[in-house]
């Protein structure tokens, strides 16, 4: 690009769009103002890829007041619909839904865009309503717009309209072309607690991957199915599928709940000796609780002084309630301590991001 003699509009807009896609943002604003500065006018595809590398507010405000003074890009859809999406994205929804109301022409996208905002931040009943209306004004949901229904139906257990948007996805012929929407009918009626149309979706995958047996994992330990736990991830096993860090997760809180200390810590020890998976806070907070539970405090303190930054509150919390139970006031008082001070800090963080 340097040594370009004559730098057109194309030119900037393959580097601005190469640097907002593989998340360079700063990069990209930087370039967005220097071809102004060159005395180039950005067009909708400028515009496109700047809306993408927004990660703030104030940015992406100045940036959609210059699309207004421009009337050949402000009635642009490309350019409409990254609005709605860059403000969805930063969190204010408010005006993400004001930009939608005054496209003049929305097409799936624009909905997809203000779906999957509201569905980011748990706005479910806007989210239900949003698919309604676009069903009413005659436009086609595609994959993306059932993956956030789906995902809604899943955290408010709304089977109905779950089975409803499962028999459009057939009628679409989408579970045939798209495996995240399988796992994503897998994860929402596991989630709705209907295991048995969790297992058919399942079995009618052309080639179920980790996310579709975790999903699946996943309903029977939230229904206490600790045999059938252990047996699908066994399977999963012999299937050649290797575990990722949210399997793990599934099957160390199963077996928190249920109180299998022996298999928790074989499945805790092989994430790493045999799968590479680095543990996570909440891996090792699992596994400080069954521990706890066990009254092998021994073990317990041995693993947070194996933590690289055990200053987690929650790992505390639960080794507290552990002593509670056991009532070991020594390292009770201890926990307590670490406890209250990590209270305090994340008190002042929030007092400091609030000033």
């Amino acid at each position: 690009f340097d040594n370009l003699k004559d730098r057109d509009e194309i030119a900037w807009n393959v580097l601005i769009a190469n640097y907002a896609e593989h998340e360079h943002a700063e990069e990209a604003l930087k370039w967005f103002k220097s071809m102004s500065c060159e005395g180039l006018s950005p067009d909708a595809a400028t515009f496109v890829s700047v809306l993408k590398a927004c990660g703030s507010i104030n940015i992406g405000k100045e940036v959609h007041a210059k699309i207004l003074s421009q009337p050949l890009v402000r009635n642009n859809i490309m350019v409409g619909n990254a609005l709605v999406d860059m403000y969805a994205k930063c969190g204010s929804l408010k005006k993400a839904h004001e930009v939608f109301n005054e496209l003049h022409v929305r097409d799936v996208i624009s909905w997809n865009a203000i779906i999957t905002g509201f569905t980011r931040l748990g706005h479910w009943e806007e989210v239900m309503n949003y698919f309604e209306q676009m069903q009413h004004e005659g436009l086609h949901p595609d994959h993306c717009t059932f993956f956030a229904i789906l995902r809604v139906c899943g955290s408010i257990g709304a089977i109905e309209r779950g089975t409803e948007a499962h028999n459009m996805i057939v009628h679409e012929g989408l579970l045939e072309k798209d495996i995240s929407i399988g796992n994503a009918l897998v994860d929402m009626y596991a989630k709705c607690g209907a295991l048995t149309k969790a297992q058919e979706v399942f079995n009618k995958l052309p080639v179920p991957n980790v996310v579709s047996w975790t999903g699946l994992i996943s309903g029977y330990a939230q229904l206490g199915k600790d045999v059938t736990v252990v047996k699908l991830f066994n399977k999963m096993i012999q299937e050649g599928i290797r575990p990722n860090v949210v399997t793990f997760t599934v099957m160390l809180n199963a077996c928190r709940h249920s109180g299998l200390l022996h298999k928790g810590d074989m499945y805790f020890d092989a994430m790493y000796t045999q799968y590479g998976v680095i543990p996570t806070m909440e891996h090792n907070t699992c596994m400080v609780d069954l521990f706890g539970r066990a009254g092998q405090f021994d073990k317990a303190v041995s693993l947070i002084k194996r933590i690289p930054n055990s200053d987690c509150l929650p790992i505390w919390t639960t080794l507290l309630g552990a002593c509670q139970t056991w009532r070991n006031l020594t390292l009770g008082r201890q926990a307590f301590e670490h406890a209250v001070r990590l209270n305090e800090m994340d008190d002042a963080m929030y007092i400091c991001m609030s000033n």
